[in-house]
């Protein structure tokens, strides 16, 4: 059995260079075109279906200068393997496209010349559009016969197949498979693409529900640890035992308000961390447009007595998010540490310590932290930052709202999740995030 030829070019675009606007279009729309996953490498009228339908020859970007254009083309021609013709009535008198017709007809490859027509009609007196070689066929030595082809043009016209329906003709051809066939698997992959988008927008109105939810609750625990701190002043005028139990609970209202800060810091890093992975960009970026989209955080850091604080915390969660990655990541483990994200988090952990210490911040906590970072990031096989300049990213906004907007009420949040029948892990808000262990944090 003959192995298959590899071909250079999937197609050799042939054209009249007065319909250089349609070139423009129809070329790179067949480059660009994305083969449904479930035909590729499928067997076709031409073998495996492939890939893509990249390069293809286009004689105005592919022929070099300085050598002979009939070389050139006749060079381009045999490593094509398949003809595009745009049909028309100046395509129809053009020497160039008939010739080009012809060797590759004389190829012994006229089973792969897909026409198109972009002007005129076939068989018209004044606007005829196929090329004489196109409706005639060749003899052994290449020559064209009296005999007539019956060529099955896809129509680009408006009053035709239209752009849309001609271009995926043209495709069909290429990869050797039937238009029906083609179609069928673009609206299965049309439909999977749907089903994709809707599944993440499910998950971020989640997201944002339960962001919101954390808000709430931080606010109700912020108000509770100022409540502690009045009945403490209070208490100091009462018995020693009064005196206790205020100790008590501010001890406790304090405590929830650790653990709301250290939800409020996961919840920021998992949303950076779902869109990087998503729409593959920058940690870092998303990071910083999610703690200025985020309310909650920066009711935190506006409120907080020491700024540095809710900084250093958020850098201790971006060191220890590996090992404690939250149940919406443990999914794409595999995919965040091929994607570089554990390097990121460390990344971004050493900028926001770096701007800490820079604007003189030098407890010793800090510098201990700030060099675990950078030796964790030789670990990871990368280099420290020699020098960070503050870039704003932890610069409070000054019109930030001087209090969070009325929450709704747990029973209202709860009409809403049977609405939108979505589930809302209440456990995974009250139970306490753990923190990493590093010295004295």
């Amino acid at each position: 059995m003959t192995a298959p030829v590899a071909f250079k070019y999937r197609a050799f675009l042939s054209y009249s260079h007065r319909d250089k606007v349609w070139g423009d279009w129809l070329h790179p729309a067949l480059e660009r075109y994305q083969i449904p996953r479930d035909l590729k490498l499928k067997p076709g009228r031409f073998g495996a279906v492939p890939g893509n339908l990249r390069p293809i020859f286009r004689d105005r970007a592919d022929l070099g200068a300085g050598h002979s254009l009939n070389k050139q083309v006749d060079a381009a021609l045999s490593a094509s393997e398949a003809l595009v013709v745009m049909c028309s009535p100046d395509s129809a008198t053009s020497p160039y496209v008939n010739e080009e017709i012809r060797r590759f007809k004389a190829l012994g490859r006229g089973d792969r010349i897909f026409p198109i027509i972009v002007r005129g009609r076939p068989g018209g007196q004044q606007d005829e559009c196929f090329p004489q070689a196109l409706r005639r066929l060749v003899n052994a030595q290449g020559d064209l016969t009296e005999s007539f082809d019956e060529p099955i043009a896809a129509d680009a016209r408006d009053e035709g197949d239209g752009r849309d329906l001609a271009k995926l003709k043209i495709a069909a051809g290429l990869l050797g498979v039937e238009l029906d066939e083609l179609r069928k698997r673009e609206a299965i992959e049309t439909k999977r693409r749907q089903r994709r988008t809707a599944l993440l927008a499910g998950f971020m109105t989640m997201m944002a529900i339960v962001a919101t939810f954390s808000a709430v609750y931080a606010f109700q625990q912020r108000n509770a640890a100022l409540e502690a701190k009045r009945l403490e002043a209070v208490a100091k005028n009462d018995a020693l035992a009064a005196r206790d139990l205020a100790e008590e609970k501010r001890k406790e209202a304090e405590l929830r308000y650790e653990q709301a800060l250290n939800s409020t810091l996961r919840l920021v890093t998992t949303a950076a961390t779902l869109r990087t992975v998503i729409e593959k960009t920058s940690f870092g970026i998303n990071q910083i447009e999610g703690k200025g989209e985020s309310d909650d955080f920066l009711v935190f850091l506006r409120d907080a007595p020491d700024q540095n604080v809710v900084w250093f915390r958020l850098s201790q969660v971006l060191m220890s998010y590996e090992d404690n990655l939250p149940a919406e990541l443990r999914h794409y483990r595999s995919q965040l540490i091929n994607g570089g994200l554990p390097l990121q988090w460390v990344k971004h952990a050493e900028l926001i310590m770096t701007n800490v210490v820079r604007r003189g911040d030098n407890k010793p906590e800090y510098k201990a932290l700030l060099e675990q970072i950078r030796a964790r990031i030789v670990t990871l096989g990368s280099t420290p930052s020699k020098d960070c300049v503050d870039s704003g990213t932890i610069a409070v906004d000054p019109n930030l709202p001087t209090r969070l907007p009325t929450p709704p009420s747990p029973d209202q949040l709860h009409t809403q999740l049977q609405v939108q029948q979505m589930p809302l892990d209440t456990q995974m808000m009250q139970q306490p995030l753990p923190v990493p262990a590093l010295p004295p944090c």
